[in-house]
């Protein structure tokens, strides 16, 4: 089935420029659209976000989050209608990228 959505949070997290280049990377290969959220208050997020788009050459849209990022991410498949054929990378514990399976493996050390 193919990835037709991928929606990032957007921040000011020192993670955030990695989250969003992992996506627009994603957003290329697949041919899908990128959607950033971030916080309505925050226009350098936004601003980052479109600026992604062009370098990246993707399709994309912003939505401002009201109320708890977390809550907005989990509502996400259900109101844009792609069910599970949509992926998302997001803010876990400590910023690391988060896909809706969960936590991105680390490789094992050796």
């Amino acid at each position: 089935m193919p990835i037709r959505d991928i929606l990032v949070h957007v921040g000011s997290s020192p993670a955030c420029a990695d989250r969003l280049a992992l996506a627009a990377d994603l957003a290329r290969r697949y041919d899908a659209r990128l959607i950033g959220a971030g916080a309505p208050e925050s226009p350098a997020a936004e601003d980052s976000f479109r600026a992604m788009l062009r370098s990246a050459g993707v399709v994309g849209e912003w939505r401002g989050i009201i109320g708890l990022p977390e809550s907005f991410v989990a509502r996400h498949p259900r109101r844009s209608g792609t069910g599970d054929r949509s992926r998302r990378c997001g803010q876990g514990g400590g910023g690391d990228a988060q896909s809706q399976d969960g936590p991105r493996a680390r490789p094992a050390s050796a």
